[in-house]
């Protein structure tokens, strides 16, 4: 088995902003394959999780070959879903899996291999973005609800994560294996795109 893929996670409809968050355009190109593209830099294997609006997302990522596309027929039921649909085809290939939300824009190559490299992989332990600052991290200061994507979980929860169903992705497994989570702060993973007006500020943002 591989060491790490990465899977984003880019199946939802995107219902509080009015459109498909991951066609938004960037600077001339969808959203999720700025991501994608960006996340091509970390030289790992790369899994999109589709669903909603399936043809125009894949037809966004053709640019990218390396970006391998899976389908979540059952997109309707939630983030469970695409999480338990990605463990279910990558489970026997890696023994460690990083689940990213596509419209997490400002992550990059970079901040995410900063992450990465904080992973203990030889341990079962569960890495998790924070929004605390470090020294109350490490003071153990930390609630579930402080938690974010990007996560890293090894192969130990795989079983939890293909049972997964519903709209709260894998805040149940982090809530239940807390006390072997590594929680690592990373202010960038709690910015992404559910409104138009956070729409409104992103594009400002790259016009300038």
């Amino acid at each position: 088995m591989k060491p790490l893929a990465i899977v984003v996670l880019a199946a939802g409809c995107s219902s509080r902003l009015g459109q498909n968050k991951h066609l938004v355009s960037i600077q001339g190109q969808a959203l999720i394959t700025k991501q994608c593209h960006e996340l091509l830099l970390l030289n790992l294997p790369i899994y999109c999780v589709v669903g909603y609006q399936v043809e125009q997302v894949s037809a966004a990522l053709k640019s990218l070959p390396k970006v391998n596309v899976l389908e979540n027929k059952y997109w309707t039921e939630g983030l469970g879903i695409s999480i338990a649909c990605a463990t279910k085809a990558l489970q026997s290939q890696y023994e460690n899996l990083i689940f990213i939300l596509g419209d997490q824009w400002q992550l990059n190559a970079t901040n995410v291999q900063e992450f990465i490299a904080s992973h203990n992989f030889s341990e079962d332990i569960i890495t998790v973005a924070s929004n605390l600052p470090s020294n109350s991290i490490n003071q153990g200061k930390i609630l579930p609800s402080q938690v974010s994507p990007p996560v890293i979980f090894n192969q130990r929860y795989y079983h939890q994560l293909c049972l997964l169903a519903g709209d709260k992705g894998a805040k149940a497994i982090i809530s239940a294996h807390f006390s072997r989570i590594n929680a690592v702060h990373f202010p960038q993973a709690f910015v992404d795109l559910d409104t138009p007006e956070q729409l409104t500020a992103l594009r400002a943002l790259y016009s300038r």
